[in-house]
């Protein structure tokens, strides 16, 4: 028994990653292709002096620019339920049904602080930001690649065994219901 988890442990490699482990980057560019025109309308108020003004004016020519602001965060999430220690009580934000009102989104704005990426000595453009949050994001993707790079590795491992001893795998099988 000791023989065979030396030779084991022997023949462990230091690391399962490949070039395509890191990001996904056809996923990433596709989800910032989808936001990009709200990005760069909103890249408009950037430093801008009175920022809730210019808000305002932004979300009257188009509402739909809110739909970006959970990204800006790293949140992929739509409708938002935060809660809001100062009232004691729930804020529900709907970033696909959005409110008419200005207010509650750059309150979103202020509350979350992204006003300081919106500042002078924030950032420059919005869509390279995004980028960023959609690499940052990608860690997710990369726990899976990781887990179906280790399942390859083994397999590869596991079947050069086992054909040495006449046997053979089968990666995924599944079994079909017979309805009736």
């Amino acid at each position: 028994m000791k023989k065979n988890f030396d030779e084991f442990i022997g023949n462990l490699q230091s690391s399962i990653k490949n070039y395509e482990y890191f990001v996904n980057w056809e996923k990433v560019f596709s989800n910032k292709d989808d936001v990009e025109i709200m990005l760069n309308t909103l890249n408009y108020i950037l430093g801008k002096d009175n920022l809730e003004i210019e808000f305002k004016k932004l979300f009257d020519f188009d509402k739909k620019i809110v739909k970006v602001l959970p990204l800006l965060l790293a949140v992929r999430e739509k409708n938002l339920d935060i809660f809001d220690e100062s009232k004691n009580s729930y804020d529900q934000i709907d970033f696909i049904n959005i409110d008419s009102d200005y207010k509650k989104y750059y309150n979103f704005i202020k509350k979350t602080g992204l006003i300081k990426i919106f500042s002078k000595s924030g950032v420059k453009n919005l869509v390279d930001y995004a980028l960023g949050i959609e690499v940052g994001l990608e860690s997710n993707g990369r726990k899976n690649r990781g887990g179906v790079l280790m399942e390859n590795l083994v397999e590869g491992h596991v079947k050069k065994t086992l054909s040495k001893q006449g046997f053979y795998i089968f990666k995924t099988s599944f079994i079909k219901k017979n309805v009736g």
